[in-house]
């Protein structure tokens, strides 16, 4: 198994500003480095958003991949340097960005990928599922929202509160769909990387997305059904299909809406 081919697409829906950013990266040693950032802000009229910034800074990890990973050998090794790499960013966005708490930050979700192995290294909610041809759906991180029972309870016990969709210090500032990211730097906000180890022994597809395309859990089972039933077809057109889901779903979800593909056979 091995990728055969890769297609993307982004989409501003109905926002000020386009804040999604992807990234694709092939290494001399036939290692794909494939990402996706959505930057995001607190809404305030006061402040500036930054997201847009924050999803850049991160996205420029998958820069010169021969560099700086390319002495790591397993592709759990290459995830961890990226997930050291996003930390570091983390980091130096205060510094080099002037960035406060409340300004700006972005998920990160990458997918390393060498022949039939694979690990995901992410942060917040921009998910990635593999599609085998076979029917079965293998999802590739667990969200860092308020659906991920560790998350909330990593949150609670630091004192700050948790509600259906939003993290905040307190109820009245609840306005962080996720406990993970680049940037946010509220204290509970964790730049650690959470990285996921499988193999691609199936035929089939591999998506990254943001939440723009995932959406709520009704839109999930849909975009499921979209490739279930899709990209299974000889010749499909990958691109086509990417821009005609970007832009659905941007529309639908009134948000940004950005997704790589990778078929795998």
């Amino acid at each position: 198994m091995k990728i055969t081919n890769i297609e993307s697409a982004k989409v501003q829906g109905p926002r000020a500003e386009m804040q999604d950013t992807l990234a694709i990266s092939h290494s001399l040693d036939d290692t794909y480095f494939l990402g996706v950032f959505d930057g995001h802000n607190i809404p305030d009229p006061e402040r500036k958003p930054r997201g847009a910034e924050v999803a850049e800074a991160a996205s420029l990890v998958l820069e010169n991949v021969d560099e700086k990973y390319g002495k790591l050998k397993s592709v759990t090794k290459k995830a961890i340097g990226v997930a050291e790499q996003l930390s570091y960013t983390h980091n130096s966005l205060p510094h080099t960005h002037n960035l406060e708490p409340g300004d700006g930050g972005s998920t990160a979700t990458v997918a390393i990928v060498k022949k039939d192995k694979i690990a995901v290294a992410y942060l917040g909610d921009s998910e990635a599922f593999y599609y085998q041809d076979d029917g079965k759906i293998i999802p590739l991180i667990r969200p860092h929202n308020t659906s991920n029972p560790t998350e909330v309870k990593r949150v609670k016990n630091m004192g700050h509160h948790v509600g259906e969709v939003y993290f905040g210090v307190t109820a009245q500032t609840s306005r962080l769909a996720v406990s993970r990211a680049v940037g946010d730097y509220f204290d509970f906000v964790s730049s650690d990387s959470d990285i996921t180890v499988g193999r691609l022994d199936t035929p089939g597809t591999l998506v990254l997305a943001t939440d723009g395309v995932w959406g709520d859990a009704e839109t999930h089972d849909h975009v499921h059904a979209l490739f279930l039933n899709s990209m299974r077809i000889a010749n499909f057109p990958m691109a086509k299909f990417a821009l005609f889901l970007t832009e659905h779903y941007a529309a639908l979800n009134e948000d940004n809406a950005s997704v790589i593909i990778a078929r795998v056979e």
